[in-house]
């Protein structure tokens, strides 16, 4: 014996109750205007209409995706919602905020979710994010500079973001080398700068001084290599 159809199926629902559990839901820019009910379609879904307090546009809707929350944001709200920030501001800091999603998602392929490994998350909305970088940044900011965690260690939320050039940021990752010049700490990617500017004839590469960097070479270590190297050079009997 099967179960009884209609109201006196065991997953029957009340959909009376249901529209009037919708009307008191937070759908955002839309309501359930007065006399709407729910409505059956195609295959059994049901519908309701919904209108939107910005354009005043009136839409079905799945009842499912309405009380999912998939539904709470009209199209036109889409198209304003950063009508005060430049376009490619936006679309520059969306690509970061997006590359932050994929870094901190479990889901991702294994190079790209090494943040989701160490238990890093986003803690901030698209909108909040970009908002939070245009009210503070200069537009050549944005575009040239990187945005950098504070903390290596916590999530990105707007107490912990900034923005910084690239050479700062570079230099506070966690896998960044350092290595010591005249008493001060350099990362080994900017020593070279730092020895040609007190030693001019210094004639490794920039390339090859990071290496030896590195590798755990001081700068003094780097520049007496160099200096041994010309005079071996020097020394070397023509053929």
């Amino acid at each position: 014996m099967g179960f009884p159809k209609g109201a006196a199926h065991p997953n029957a629902v009340d959909w009376e109750q249901r529209l009037q559990e919708i009307k008191e839901m937070d759908l955002g820019d839309r309501f359930v205007p007065d006399g709407e009910v729910i409505s059956k379609g195609q295959r059994s879904r049901r519908h309701l209409r919904l209108e939107c307090r910005l354009c005043g546009e009136t839409k079905d809707y799945l009842v499912e995706n309405i009380t999912s929350g998939k539904s709470r944001r009209c199209t036109c709200d889409k198209r304003t919602k950063y009508r005060d920030i430049p376009r490619h501001i936006t679309k520059s800091l969306g690509d970061r905020f997006d590359a932050a999603k994929q870094r901190c998602d479990p889901k991702a392929r294994a190079m790209q979710r090494r943040y989701a490994l160490e238990g890093i998350s986003v803690e901030v909305s698209r909108e909040e994010f970009i908002r939070y970088f245009y009210e503070r940044y200069s537009e050549w900011q944005i575009i040239n500079y990187d945005i950098d965690r504070i903390n290596n260690d916590g999530d990105y939320e707007l107490g912990n973001l900034r923005m910084v050039p690239r050479a700062d940021n570079l230099n506070n990752r966690e896998l960044t080398r350092f290595t010591y010049f005249r008493g001060e700490r350099y990362p080994a990617s900017a020593l070279f700068d730092v020895i040609v500017s007190a030693h001019p004839n210094f004639s490794y590469s920039r390339d090859h001084t990071g290496k030896l960097a590195r590798s755990g070479l001081t700068g003094a270590e780097i520049i007496l290599r160099d200096k041994l190297r010309r005079i071996r050079k020097r020394r070397r009997p023509r053929a």
